[in-house]
């Protein structure tokens, strides 16, 4: 596939696409808007700090968190800062949008519901850092009927009410490793919540009272996870599964070789794209898990693929954009 925009130089972070304009955020403290067109820039703005989590693109406003622990709401159409609050640590891909409210998870374990509108703290959460050896979590929450899903850093999972932060149910995880936490963001869909854990393999609870329906082991930890009519779709350090969400089963598993870097997937109609370290960008077949194609441009990938109606970007190690036209549409998880 040619590229319809490419090569364009950043240090790159993330990207989200709404309307005709990509926003893309930089380990150089950047936030960059180009027109998808063309890839015409439209404005470029230092925000003071790497960017490590979002953008999260809405119709007036984009919203990030950095490495030094803020968060900031940015005006969509010009770059200007509206708001920003300090969380007093690293907010590492972890900020969800549910109505007017911000989730955010920092690296000390502490969890916040901000008012997207003004950027006060509605209400806010702290569990114990752990003292053992552990992985900065990387989930982010999830809101399902006004109910708010998240895994901590040291293995506990919980719920909140949204409006008001009441818990709901909490349980922890973690078995007795070293390595410990929930670094996965959780899928919910029916009255099932599906867990990845760090060390203790990918749990599905019962979205009532957290009771355990079936723990599967994993072969490696779980970076994503995508639930879609029945089947649960995995990336992890080796590989790509397809997996029955009934009872945990493997469907298959697409291996490519050990302790290899697979990005957060990219779930179409037909196929499923991830990138791959030292490999380039995979395209695997969704139903049977055979390699249909590999782009690669000559570099590693490590931020994930963006899917959006007839397109494709990517992002390279080298700090290259580029952008393919595709036939092919993201479809709609659950």
């Amino acid at each position: 596939m040619r590229p319809l925009i490419g090569p364009m130089t950043l240090q790159l972070a993330g990207m989200a696409e709404y309307e005709n304009l990509l926003y893309v955020s930089t380990l150089q403290d950047e936030l960059v808007a180009f027109f998808t067109s063309d890839g015409t820039q439209l404005w470029q703005q230092n925000v003071g700090s790497p960017v490590t989590a979002g953008p999260i693109a809405t119709q007036r406003r984009l919203y990030i968190g950095l490495g030094n622990g803020e968060i900031l709401a940015i005006n969509r159409d010009t770059g200007k800062t509206i708001w920003r609050i300090k969380t007093g640590s690293l907010i590492q891909n972890s900020l969800t949008l549910a109505g007017n409210y911000l989730l955010a998870l920092n690296a000390n374990n502490r969890f916040y519901a901000i008012n997207a509108e003004n950027g006060t703290v509605a209400w806010k959460h702290k569990r114990p850092r752990n003292k053992e050896l552990a992985i900065f979590g990387t989930a982010s929450a999830v809101v399902d009927q006004n109910r708010v899903y998240i895994g901590y850093r040291d293995g506990f999972f919980a719920v909140y009410q949204l409006e008001n932060g009441t818990m709901l149910w909490g349980r922890g995880l973690a078995n007795d490793d070293r390595f410990s936490g929930i670094n996965t963001t959780a899928i919910v869909t029916g009255n099932r919540i599906y867990v990845p854990t760090i060390a203790s393999g990918l749990y599905c609870l019962n979205r009532e009272d957290g009771k355990t329906i079936w723990h599967k082991d994993t072969p490696r930890t779980i970076t994503d996870l995508v639930a879609f009519q029945g089947n649960l779709f995995t990336s992890d350090d080796e590989g790509v599964s397809r997996i029955n969400a009934e009872n945990g089963e493997i469907y298959w598993r697409h291996r490519f070789f050990d302790r290899a870097y697979v990005s957060p997937i990219a779930l179409g109609k037909t196929a499923i794209y991830a990138a791959v370290s030292d490999f380039g960008v995979v395209i695997l077949d969704k139903k049977t898990g055979r390699l249909r194609n590999v782009i690669d441009n000559g570099s590693a990938y490590r931020t994930p693929p963006l899917l959006t109606n007839g397109h494709l970007t990517l992002m390279s190690n080298r700090s290259v954009l580029y952008r393919y036209a595709l036939n092919d549409t993201p479809v709609i998880a659950n």
